[in-house]
Protein backbone atom coordinates (compact mmCIF):
# COMPACT_ATOMS: atom_id res chain seq x y z
CA UNK A 1 0.00 0.00 0.00
CA UNK A 2 1.31 3.76 -0.61
CA UNK A 3 1.72 5.56 2.30
CA UNK A 4 -0.86 7.70 0.62
CA UNK A 5 -3.55 5.72 1.14
CA UNK A 6 -2.71 4.58 5.01
CA UNK A 7 -2.41 8.24 5.63
CA UNK A 8 -5.97 8.14 4.09
CA UNK A 9 -7.55 5.32 5.85
CA UNK A 10 -5.87 6.43 9.36
CA UNK A 11 -8.07 10.17 8.48
CA UNK A 12 -10.84 8.48 7.60
CA UNK A 13 -10.49 6.15 11.46
CA UNK A 14 -9.60 9.42 13.49
CA UNK A 15 -12.75 10.95 12.14
CA UNK A 16 -14.91 8.00 12.67
CA UNK A 17 -13.83 7.51 16.24
CA UNK A 18 -13.96 12.23 17.24
CA UNK A 19 -17.60 11.83 15.96
CA UNK A 20 -18.77 8.55 17.40
CA UNK A 21 -17.16 10.36 20.69
CA UNK A 22 -18.97 13.37 20.24
CA UNK A 23 -22.39 11.71 19.24
CA UNK A 24 -21.98 8.99 22.27
CA UNK A 25 -21.53 12.69 24.38
CA UNK A 26 -24.09 14.59 22.56
CA UNK A 27 -27.00 11.53 23.15
CA UNK A 28 -25.85 10.66 26.63
CA UNK A 29 -26.85 14.66 27.78
CA UNK A 30 -30.28 13.95 26.18
CA UNK A 31 -30.49 10.89 27.68
CA UNK A 32 -29.46 12.44 31.10
CA UNK A 33 -32.07 15.34 30.31
CA UNK A 34 -35.19 12.72 29.62
CA UNK A 35 -33.71 11.46 32.50
CA UNK A 36 -34.71 13.83 34.90
CA UNK A 37 -37.63 15.39 33.82
CA UNK A 38 -36.64 17.96 31.33
CA UNK A 39 -39.33 18.37 28.18
CA UNK A 40 -36.90 20.09 26.12
CA UNK A 41 -39.07 21.41 23.67
CA UNK A 42 -41.87 22.81 26.51
CA UNK A 43 -38.76 24.48 28.51
CA UNK A 44 -37.41 26.04 24.64
CA UNK A 45 -40.85 27.76 23.96
CA UNK A 46 -40.65 28.93 27.76
CA UNK A 47 -37.30 29.83 29.06
CA UNK A 48 -35.71 33.18 28.12
CA UNK A 49 -32.53 33.57 25.62
CA UNK A 50 -30.35 33.69 28.91
CA UNK A 51 -31.21 30.62 30.06
CA UNK A 52 -31.42 28.98 26.56
CA UNK A 53 -27.31 30.88 25.97
CA UNK A 54 -26.44 28.86 29.54
CA UNK A 55 -27.65 25.29 28.63
CA UNK A 56 -26.00 25.35 25.27
CA UNK A 57 -23.08 26.35 26.57
CA UNK A 58 -22.83 23.78 29.19
CA UNK A 59 -23.84 20.76 26.58
CA UNK A 60 -21.12 22.21 24.15
CA UNK A 61 -18.91 22.32 26.76
CA UNK A 62 -19.63 18.81 28.49
CA UNK A 63 -18.73 17.39 24.52
CA UNK A 64 -16.06 19.18 23.84
CA UNK A 65 -14.38 17.75 27.46
CA UNK A 66 -15.58 14.31 26.55
CA UNK A 67 -14.28 14.66 23.33
CA UNK A 68 -10.86 15.59 24.01
CA UNK A 69 -10.89 13.09 27.20
CA UNK A 70 -11.53 10.04 24.95
CA UNK A 71 -9.44 11.46 22.15
CA UNK A 72 -6.20 12.33 24.90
Amino acid sequence: MSQELVALIALVLSLGRALVVVLLAWFTLRFLDKRIGLDFKNWWDKADDRSKAIYLAARCFAVFLAFAICMA
